[in-house]
């Protein structure tokens, strides 16, 4: 199953100690994979690693609003790379700003935490890169040539997601934070680019 796929079918996912934790980074819906998450750690199938997995994610997701919805923060923070990036902000104040949206998602102490930590936040920035390509790709706005004329060949689209994840990994370029969170989102964010978006 393509990661995309989990946006348009509702299947109920088994989760067990043969799927877990792939299932878990392969699932879009935030609620949902804080449901597998929970029924991971009652069946203890990998108790260290999920208690980071669950710390990382609830910092991520925050609590469920009351219209259900459970804010990703994550893409807010990529979103927020992208657009000061396309605003051309590359001041110290940009890079504070993105820095403090960091630390305010745990990303600097869990930078800065045990190895499982580290993974967790690793796997956790590559979920929400993986996310923003899948959402990329099916955006016909996105993929669209002015004034909605016609869409963007393969390599046009691949190409323009490409840049903007360059945007994302780089908008900390400066930081002062080369050990931490800001070496990790800048390194995940490339490495799941070359994975999804070979040259």
């Amino acid at each position: 199953m393509r990661f995309s796929d989990s946006m348009k079918e509702k299947v109920k996912k088994e989760v067990n100690a043969v799927s877990w934790p792939r299932i878990f980074y392969d699932e879009m819906d935030a609620a949902e994979r804080m449901e597998m998450l929970e029924e991971a750690i009652q069946r203890e199938l990998d108790p260290e690693n999920d208690r980071a997995r669950k710390q990382i994610a609830e910092a991520r997701y925050g609590k469920k609003e009351k219209s259900g919805v459970m804010p990703d923060r994550y893409m807010q923070l990529v979103l927020e790379c992208i657009y000061l990036a396309n605003q051309k902000r590359g001041s110290s104040k940009s890079t504070k700003k993105i820095m403090k949206m960091m630390e305010d998602l745990g990303m600097t102490a869990a930078a800065s935490g045990d190895s499982a930590m580290q993974e967790a936040l690793k796997a956790e920035i590559r979920h929400a890169v993986r996310l923003y390509i899948a959402i990329c790709r099916q955006d016909r706005h996105y993929s669209s040539i002015v004034f909605g004329l016609g869409h963007m060949s393969e390599e046009s689209l691949t190409a323009k997601i490409r840049g903007d994840i360059d945007k994302i990994a780089h908008c900390v370029d400066g930081a002062g934070d080369e050990s931490g969170a800001a070496k990790i989102w800048r390194e995940t964010a490339l490495a799941a680019s070359e994975q999804m978006l070979p040259r």
